[in-house]
C-alpha cells in the first residue's frame, strides 16, 4: 500500500489552525456528508471528483452535488485548472 500526503503548500489553514481544528470550525455550517468531502479534500486538497467519489463509496454526481453546496456556502473555492488545480478551505 502506498499513501500520499498533499505538500504543505496545498494545505490552507489559519494562524494556530492544525488539519483537526478544521471540521470543528465549519461543523455547523455543513452536513455530514459535506464534512466528509471536506474531510477527503483535507488528505490531499488535489483529489479529483472521481477519486472522492470512491473514497466516500458514493456517485460522482452526489460528490459534484456536494462540493457545490459547499462552493455556494463560501467553505471551498477552486483554484487553478480543473485538471492541475486544488479545493481550498475558507475561512
Amino acid at each position: 500500500m502506498v499513501k500520499f500526503s498533499a505538500p504543505a503548500e496545498r494545505v490552507v489553514l489559519g494562524p494556530g489552525e492544525t488539519v483537526k481544528t478544521i471540521p470543528e470550525r465549519l461543523g455547523k455550517q455543513v452536513t455530514a456528508e459535506e464534512a466528509a468531502v471536506l474531510a477527503v479534500l483535507m488528505e490531499d486538497p488535489g483529489y479529483s471528483y472521481e477519486t472522492i467519489a470512491k473514497k466516500l463509496s458514493v456517485g460522482r454526481t452526489t460528490i459534484s452535488t456536494r462540493i457545490k453546496a459547499l462552493k455556494n456556502k463560501g467553505l471551498i473555492e477552486r483554484v487553478g485548472s480543473d485538471k492541475d488545480g486544488y479545493w481550498r478551505i475558507l475561512d
